[in-house]
C-alpha cells in the first residue's frame, strides 16, 4: 500500500467523478472496502462511499447518520425495486471519530441475503430487502466517490482509501486487506483510489 500522504477530506459538495469506464461498469460480483473516519453526519444524513445513482441505476455503498445510531450499507437497483437489492448494518455499526473500515461483498444477484456487510470486527447482521424483476444496468452512469453526483450526499470527514474489486473477498482476505492494505490482495483489483490518485491497474483520472 502507498504511504498515505493525504486524505480526501470530505465537506459538503465534496466530490469525485471518475466518469464511466468498462473497468466499473456492469460488475456484477464485487467487493468494496472503504478505510475511513467519519466526522459526524453527512449531507442530508446520508454519504456515499461510491454511487453510480443516474437514470435507473442506484448502486451505492454509503453511511446513514440513522438518528444518531450511524450505520452504512450497499444497494443495487432491479426493474421491480429501483432501491433493492439492499442491506444495511446494524445501528452504531460505524463509529464517528475513529478510524475504521467498512465493506460489502455481493454476488450480483438480486438476492439481498448475498449482500455481506463488515468492519473491523468482522461479518455484521443485516437488515435486507431483495430485488425483483431484473437488475437495472449502471454502465450509463458515472462512478461517483464520495458523494452520489456534484451535491446533496457528501461524506463527511477523512476517507483514506476506497477499493473496489470484480470478485467477493472473503474474510481471510478482508483481513488482510485491513492489515496490509488493498495492494495484498491484487487480484480482480478494479480501483484503489488514496492520496488522489488510482494505484489500479487502471489508473482512472477524475473527469471532473
Amino acid at each position: 500500500m502507498p504511504t498515505i500522504s493525504s486524505t480526501e477530506a470530505g465537506a459538503v459538495g465534496r466530490y469525485i467523478n471518475l466518469g464511466s469506464p468498462a473497468s466499473q461498469d456492469d460488475i456484477g460480483a464485487q467487493t468494496c472496502v472503504a478505510y475511513c473516519n467519519p466526522s459526524g453526519a453527512a449531507e442530508n444524513n446520508l454519504g456515499y462511499f461510491f454511487g453510480k445513482a443516474a437514470g435507473a441505476s442506484y448502486l451505492r455503498f454509503n453511511t446513514n447518520h440513522n438518528g444518531g445510531s450511524p450505520t452504512f450499507g450497499f444497494g443495487a437497483s432491479s426493474s421491480g425495486s429501483s432501491l433493492n437489492p439492499g442491506a444495511s448494518a446494524p445501528n452504531n455499526s460505524l463509529t464517528y471519530g475513529v478510524e475504521q473500515h467498512l465493506a460489502f461483498t455481493w454476488d450480483g444477484s438480486l438476492n439481498a441475503s448475498n449482500i455481506l456487510l463488515y468492519n473491523d470486527s468482522g461479518l455484521l447482521a443485516s437488515a435486507t430487502s431483495d430485488g425483483s424483476g431484473a437488475l437495472s444496468s449502471d454502465a450509463a452512469s458515472d462512478l461517483w466517490l464520495l458523494n452520489r453526483d456534484t451535491s446533496s450526499r457528501a461524506f463527511i470527514g477523512d476517507v483514506y482509501y476506497i477499493a473496489r474489486w470484480s470478485r467477493i473477498l472473503n474474510w481471510t482476505e478482508l483481513q488482510n486487506v485491513f492489515s496490509n492494505g488493498p495492494l495484498a490482495e491484487p487480484t480482480g483489483l478494479i480501483l484503489l483510489w488514496a492520496n488522489q490518485q488510482d494505484y489500479s491497474t487502471n489508473a482512472l483520472t477524475p473527469s471532473s
